[in-house]
């Protein structure tokens, strides 16, 4: 076959792969200009949702240590520093956002059972690389635990988030202390012509 032959195969084979995929499972990239970092991204509802953990360094953020680069799990951000952190025109999703990702992916995840069902559907997009404690200087959670900043404050020393747990198998949405270290997924308004 000629290479326009195999080029016109290969065009139709992924035409009809990417026919049958769901919307929601297409994924392009986002190149982060302040730092050349590159992260994969997916619409999902009204947004585009970053596939990612954030790994745009600041100060006062942190790397696992196991991961000094912060390549594998992402860079963790007290909440004051994460509400700053994401490029611009991204921003941390709300609350009611996390929600409603969640819902996309597990449908009824605020039923009997829900939580269960949604810590397995979100499982794949997962970079568990638990917290940090300042106050302590610990890391806590790695490859168990994935925590999850969202835009809200809770109270005075405390904001939203969502966590995914390994060891009880669930996904909540909780307050978290706004001092402790916590990883980004950046939304935005999905860009029609990319």
């Amino acid at each position: 076959m000629s290479d326009i032959g195999m080029w016109r195969l290969g065009l139709l084979i992924l035409l009809g792969i990417s026919a049958c995929q769901p919307a929601q499972k297409f994924e392009h990239t986002f190149v982060d200009l302040r730092d050349g970092q590159a992260y994969r991204i997916r619409r999902v509802g009204e947004l585009e949702w970053m596939m990612e953990n954030l790994r745009y360094a600041v100060d006062s953020s942190w790397c696992v240590p196991s991961d000094s680069s912060c390549t594998r799990y992402g860079r963790l951000y007290p909440w004051q520093i994460a509400k700053k952190a994401c490029p611009p025109g991204w921003r941390l999703p709300s609350i009611g956002e996390w929600s409603r990702f969640v819902e996309r992916l597990s449908p009824g995840w605020h039923e009997t059972n829900g939580p269960q069902r949604a810590y397995e559907a979100l499982e794949p997009l997962i970079q568990a690389a638990g917290f940090y404690q300042p106050w302590t200087g610990r890391f806590l959670g790695r490859d168990t635990a994935a925590t999850y900043w969202a835009s809200d404050r809770f109270g005075l020393s405390a904001a939203m988030g969502l966590v995914w747990s390994r060891v009880h198998r669930t996904v909540e949405l909780t307050p978290l202390s706004a001092e402790a270290g916590h990883t980004c997924r950046c939304v935005r308004k999905p860009i029609e012509a990319h």
